[in-house]
């Protein structure tokens, strides 16, 4: 299943600006970074197909607890604080019209955060250099199950850059492969590195 609605954290809009590519190519020689950028723009120009949305803040600014929300399956799973209005209020029929309207048309939108497209640049990393810095300082163990995650990831992840900087002309394998890797696989190898 290909996405149709993204939740993006602070990446679309700035996908064009040439100091993001700059930064991306410091960590990959350029080449993907600019892969990725392309691929951004693609998805940008699409947007007229799916909701974009970038949350940018400072840490504790309740973005992740945004991008959470948004992300949620069913409006119904959503533990949201009541708003207190009396029923028969302005407030209160326009509060009940929403929560009416959004049980009936919810749709959850998909996540990707800027720290998980990092980490598939890095996980792409030809030269190893980006593996190198971050084993670094850590026990052998913690050395040994990051060569692990590069190594069974490394394929997978150039795949999905290579299909997204031709998302026009990919297959729907293809596309269906990036889908479960950016939308499923890559959090949870993000959340096993921290």
């Amino acid at each position: 299943m290909v996405a149709d609605n993204i939740i993006s954290c602070a990446l679309i809009p700035i996908c064009r600006n040439p100091i993001f590519i700059e930064r991306l190519g410091v960590m990959n020689e350029g080449t993907e970074a600019q892969k990725i950028a392309e691929a951004l723009e693609t998805i940008f120009n699409h947007r007229e197909s799916h909701v974009v949305v970038a949350l940018t803040g400072r840490t504790g600014s309740g973005c992740t607890s945004i991008a959470d929300i948004l992300a949620t399956a069913s409006f119904s799973d959503l533990t949201l604080p009541e708003i207190e209005n009396s029923p028969w209020s302005q407030e209160g029929k326009k509060t009940k019209i929403v929560n009416k309207w959004l049980r009936e048309k919810w749709t959850a939108f998909l996540r990707i955060s800027v720290s998980d497209i990092i980490l598939l640049i890095a996980l792409s990393d030809q030269d190893n250099s980006t593996r190198e810095c971050l084993k670094k300082g850590v026990e052998s163990k913690k050395a040994l199950e990051l060569d692990y995650i590069f190594t069974e990831n490394f394929a997978i992840a150039s795949k999905t850059i290579n299909t997204l900087s031709l998302l026009r002309t990919a297959t729907d394998s293809d596309k269906n492969d990036t889908y479960e890797f950016i939308f499923k696989r890559l959090p949870s190898i993000a959340n096993n590195l921290r």
